[in-house]
Parts: structure tokens; C-alpha cells; sequence
């Protein structure tokens, strides 16, 4: 792996679709000696450091998950290059304990914007991860605590454009010219046949592999339900949403039908 200095210590993005396995996949990279991080970060989704200290939820996200004070992120937030902003955070960061190598920052609302953010750390790689539409919107359905008919009226249609939103910035990204510097992992692929995909990830990453780091122990590898890679909640939604709520779905999002996944 190579962390231009320019960048230092940032060395990989992961975003994606909310619950499309970018925890998985961060907190898997996390396992290798020259990985570190913490749950999420979000300082990239501003054009300024500063304006990260009124972004929210990421500002508690990076207090709590990392580790740092009020004071600590202010610190890192009056930095004038983003590669200052990581610097200060790995120093900082009781998470870290002051471990050197890269830094990992995991934060699913970058594929969004992209382009916007890519842009701001040149040739820093990025994992994007996609899953099918219809295991989103189920997974969406699940955190809504409503009766799935009240859902479909009042919700569907927000979560549909929320994952069009999503999809259409990847897509800006390409647009740009930026796809060297993109991964696109489908989640089901992965959870399906975990050691191939995570080898293409690593050698994406220009880094060695092991096997070992598809277990997932206590300590700091604590965001991931289960100690192993899952194939358990891929089709879930099958037997629980109608079809008319899927082909409404698949309709919202048919110009990325590639990402649908038939098991």
C-alpha cells in the first residue's frame, strides 16, 4: 500500500448504502497491522474542516468512536489541510493509542457526494458498497417501528430517493473520471463467498491477506453483529415485503438493476 505524503495517514475510504456492509468491510481492513480507525468519521462530507464541528450526527459519531474531547476536535477541526485534520485525529484519538500506519475513515453517506469528496484527498482509494434494493428497503422498514402499510405511504418513496441519491453519486463520480480510485463490492457477493471478494479488496489495496481477518473478535472490532462473516440477512426481505413494494423498489432504481441479486 502506498499513502501518498500529501494524504498521510488517510489511506482508504469505505462508504456505501446505510447497512449495505461498509462496517463489515472497514472493521475487516481495521484487523490489518497497517489499518487502523474507529467507527466512523464524516469529515470529508464539508468543504472546511471547521464546518465539521456543526455537522451532525458525525461530530458525536467521531467524539464517541474514536475518542476524542471537545477540545481534541477542535484542535483537529483548525487544521488547514485535510491530511492535518487525519494527522491530528490519529494523534488524538484514544482509540488509536497512538498507533502509526493508515487510517481508515468508514462513512456510508460519501457515496452521496462522491465526486465532491474524492476530490478533496487525491488518489486516496475507496471501497463502495452496494446491496439490492429490496434488502434496503427492508432494512429500512425494520428501524421505522410503524405497520409496514403506514411505511409503504409515508416512507417508501423517501427511502427509494435516498437510495437513488446514493447510486446517482457514484455515478457523478465516474462521470468525473474517478473510477480508478473506486471498488464497487456487492454486498451479497461478498457474504456469499467472503475470502475471494475480501482478497480483491486487499489487492485493490495493494495489501497481503489473511483469511483470519474475516473473524471478527471482541475489543476494538466491536461495530459487527457476530464474530463471522454472514450470509443469513441477504434475502430476508423475501419473506416479508410484498411484491408490489419490490417492484416499486426495483422501479425507483431500474437504472442500477445491476445491483439486484438474485440468489
Amino acid at each position: 500500500m502506498i499513502i501518498l505524503e500529501q494524504n498521510f495517514p488517510l489511506a482508504v475510504l469505505v462508504c456505501g448504502f446505510e447497512h449495505s456492509g461498509t462496517t463489515m468491510v472497514s472493521e475487516m481492513l481495521r484487523q490489518h497491522p497497517q489499518l487502523h480507525g474507529g467507527f466512523e468519521g464524516g469529515f470529508l462530507l464539508n468543504e472546511t474542516a471547521q464546518a465539521f464541528l456543526s455537522t451532525e450526527p458525525y461530530y458525536t459519531n467521531v467524539k464517541n468512536g474514536w475518542g476524542v474531547t471537545d477540545a481534541q476536535m477542535r484542535e483537529i477541526c483548525n487544521s488547514y489541510t485535510w491530511a492535518g485534520v487525519y494527522a491530528k485525529l490519529q494523534d488524538k484519538a484514544a482509540i488509536l493509542r497512538h498507533q502509526s500506519g493508515g487510517l481508515v475513515d468508514k462513512t456510508p453517506m460519501y457515496m452521496s457526494v462522491l465526486s465532491d469528496v474524492l476530490q478533496r484527498v487525491p488518489n486516496v482509494p475507496c471501497i463502495v458498497m452496494v446491496r439490492d434494493f429490496r434488502a434496503l428497503a427492508w432494512s429500512s422498514f425494520k428501524r421505522a417501528s410503524m405497520p409496514l402499510e403506514q411505511w409503504q405511504h409515508q416512507r417508501l418513496g423517501i427511502a427509494c430517493k435516498h437510495m437513488l441519491s446514493y447510486a446517482e453519486g457514484w455515478s457523478r463520480a465516474m462521470a468525473d473520471g474517478l473510477g480508478h480510485r473506486l471498488l464497487l463490492v456487492q454486498y451479497e457477493a461478498f457474504c456469499a463467498d467472503p475470502i475471494p471478494q475480501a482478497q480483491i479488496i486487499f489487492d485493490f489495496l495493494q495489501l497481503d491477506f489473511d483469511p483470519a481477518y474475516l473473524s471478527f473478535g471482541a475489543g476494538k472490532h466491536e461495530f459487527v453483529y457476530g464474530n463471522q462473516v454472514s450470509n443469513s440477512y441477504t434475502a430476508e426481505y423475501k419473506q416479508h415485503l410484498p411484491d408490489s413494494i419490490c417492484h416499486r423498489v426495483i422501479d425507483s432504481l431500474w437504472r442500477y438493476r445491476d445491483w439486484l441479486w438474485a440468489d
